[in-house]
């Protein structure tokens, strides 16, 4: 290995484990022990001067790392099989870092790995690590062109190659032509658990599921917002109850999956909205109660749960309307009414019991339902997030005559438990609940925290109707959120007594959602408003390549003038014109300097040709090199010195 290459080992590593420490981060802990092992190995061998290890061991190594990768993915294909193979592989092409060339390919190499992160995660985190990185393998790479240099004499130049390419890439951000579908940004096939609400609830799931302050959506109203008391987020519907567990009813899928979106007529007193919808692996999608216009590319089930065809797996976006009051009137086929009603054959014996008075009191329907939320708010119940363990072989019984306490499951459960028994139509919606409007951006941001569950009813007279629990034990939950209903519970966003810590959250999610809308979510539509604004009527392809062409024209000449004078500051200099000389001089015996060759390379080269004059050589370029990157003195003074040193080689 020459002196130029072994200097350039501590920059080019650090390039790799740069771009390669957020992919390690999301690989199995297998994969990111072997890669840490390697690197922490090649870092060794720099330090205590070892040589590398012989081929059999690296062919050793290979084996080992294609084997880990087969037996935590079961192929070397795919994204992420063939991400993690090629980490391992950069890594190992280390123990073989020995010319200049390989710290080239190694440094193209870790481009790529920053590209790839990027297409994986587009979050505002991967913009900042974007810079960082781009910052290293940039400096790696003049590093690698002048390795005689120190870092702060490269460090200036490092800043301008990122400072012109800075206007270079907003260019082509703005102006390259959009296509339907994100811009950049691969399907998820991650196998990793996402934190939501599923198809089916238990007792204590949503318990467990609001302790997490994670980010569910985000919600902007066009125009007018409803009251707090009205943010409902319906999501899955469950119909079907086993003794213990709701679920969902499969077959809708089967039946309504192709009912088209937009098939509502709009309302003037319909509340318009958008959506940002964190990726869940899940096809529904959140809309408030009740739907009106529905997403693009959704549907609609009968129970007003919406959706789309595929999971989602990454960060979408969707408008909706929506209208207040309660469910719209459906014709109420009596299939579709046996589904609503049906009960276990066994179990709720008390529960029966109870509903079967009151049908003898009350002659209505809605006299029943006032009569269980009656029992809610006046017998001795309580809300809590940490209930006592039900005995799920009769849960529903279990909860209204013995623990009496639990969370907004336990009293949606029980409550339509208690309709069916009376004969009324009910379901379970699980959803979520409310939201904090952020101050910045206008976005209500809704998380796990805010996770709800509530019951529909069916009334001859006016459809499904809404009828929520929870609000007659904890009518103060539907007002406000979970913190505020419970500030003595260690919850996500227990630091809510620090109005500074939420005024840095809010302004931090408001440049996420700012993130979110003027870089990923650059579509079309808004490349179209922005360019209308800056004068172009109705831009078309032709005009978009038209601007981005001159524009990288007017870039390269602007970059080329830049040039021209940085050449012509060069020559200009009195010792940089003494030096051409000196270079010039040589050329005339023989010794041609290559554009790469810095003063400390073409010093040993000249040695190397011309050794008889040695002193001399080294005598001219030491007092160049010193004036002109050391040396504080007048440049003046430097190069009369200099100028006789030259006249007397």
């Amino acid at each position: 290995m020459t002196g130029a290459a072994y200097r350039l080992v501590p920059w080019t590593l650090a390039a790799l484990i740069v771009s390669t420490l957020p992919h390690v981060l999301k690989l199995p802990i297998q994969i990111t022990l072997l890669i840490a092992a390697i690197y922490i190995g090649r870092v060794y061998i720099h330090i205590r001067f070892l040589r590398m290890p012989k081929m059999w061991i690296k062919a050793v190594l290979i084996g080992v790392a294609v084997l880990a990768v087969l037996a935590t993915f079961k192929t070397i294909n795919g994204a992420q099989a063939g991400g993690a193979l090629l980490l391992c592989v950069v890594a190992l092409k280390t123990l073989e870092m020995h010319a200049l060339r390989d710290h080239a390919v190694l440094l193209i190499s870790a481009f790529f790995i920053i590209v790839s992160f990027v297409l994986d995660d587009n979050s505002i985190w991967s913009g900042i690590y974007l810079l960082l990185a781009t910052s290293v393998c940039i400096f790696a790479l003049l590093k690698l062109s002048a390795p005689e240099l120190s870092w702060k004499q490269l460090m200036p130049n490092a800043k301008r190659f990122l400072l012109y390419g800075l206007p270079l890439s907003v260019l082509l951000f703005v102006l390259f032509p959009r296509i339907p579908g994100p811009l950049w940004g691969l399907p998820n096939t991650s196998e990793q658990a996402k934190t939501g609400l599923s198809d089916s609830m238990t007792p204590g799931m949503i318990t467990d599921l609001v302790q997490s302050n994670e980010l569910a959506f985000r919600v902007k109203f066009n125009g007018k917002e409803p009251a707090r008391k009205d943010l409902y987020w319906r999501g899955p519907v469950l119909h079907h109850f086993d003794g213990s567990t709701w679920t969902m009813l499969k077959r809708f899928f089967f039946y309504d999956r192709t009912s088209e979106a937009n098939s509502q007529h709009s309302s003037p007193d319909d509340f318009r909205y958008k959506v940002i919808l964190e990726p869940h692996d899940q096809r529904w999608m959140y809309i408030l109660d009740y739907p009106g216009e529905l997403p693009l590319q959704s549907w609609m089930l009968p129970d007003f749960q919406v959706g789309r065809q595929s999971p989602i797996s990454q960060l979408i976006s969707y408008t909706a309307s929506s209208r207040p009051g309660d469910g719209e009137k459906l014709k109420y086929h009596s299939s579709y009414a046996s589904m609503a009603l049906k009960l276990p054959a066994q179990g709720f014996e008390k529960t029966r019991e109870l509903v079967s008075q009151w049908r003898q009191l009350y002659a209505t329907d809605q006299e029943i339902v006032q009569a269980a939320l009656s029992m809610f708010n006046q017998q001795e119940f309580s809300y809590t997030l940490q209930p006592q363990a039900l005995d799920m072989s009769d849960s529903i019984d279990d909860f209204l005559f013995r623990t009496r306490e639990g969370f907004c499951e336990h009293y949606a459960s029980a409550f339509a438990v208690m309709m069916r028994s009376a004969g009324i139509p009910a379901r379970v919606v699980t959803g979520y609940l409310g939201g904090d409007k952020n101050a910045f951006s206008g976005y209500y941001r809704i998380t796990q925290a805010d996770a709800h569950a509530w019951t529909e009813i069916y009334l001859q007279d006016r459809g499904w109707v809404r009828v929520d629990p929870t609000a007659a034990i904890a009518p103060e939950r539907i007002q406000q959120n979970l913190q505020q209903t419970f500030p003595e519970e260690n919850l996500a966003g227990a630091f809510s007594s620090f109005p500074l810590l939420l005024r840095l959250e809010s302004a931090w999610y408001a440049l996420n959602t700012a993130w979110f809308d003027w870089v990923l979510e650059f579509n079309k539509e808004k490349q179209q408003d922005l360019l209308k604004s800056l004068g172009f009527e109705d831009p078309d392809w032709s005009t978009l390549v038209w601007l981005m062409v001159s524009g990288i024209l007017g870039f390269t000449v602007f970059m080329s003038w830049q040039m021209w004078r940085q050449t012509r500051r060069i020559v200009t200099d009195p010792l940089q014109k003494i030096y051409l000389k000196f270079i010039g001089k040589l050329e005339k015996q023989g010794l041609h300097k290559q554009t790469a060759d810095g003063p400390l390379t073409y010093q040993n080269k000249a040695l190397a040709m011309f050794p008889e004059q040695r002193s001399g050589i080294l005598e001219f370029m030491q007092t160049y090199i010193n004036a002109r990157y050391y040396s504080r003195e007048s440049k003046v003074t430097q190069s009369k010195i200099l100028f006789k040193i030259f006249k007397r080689l």
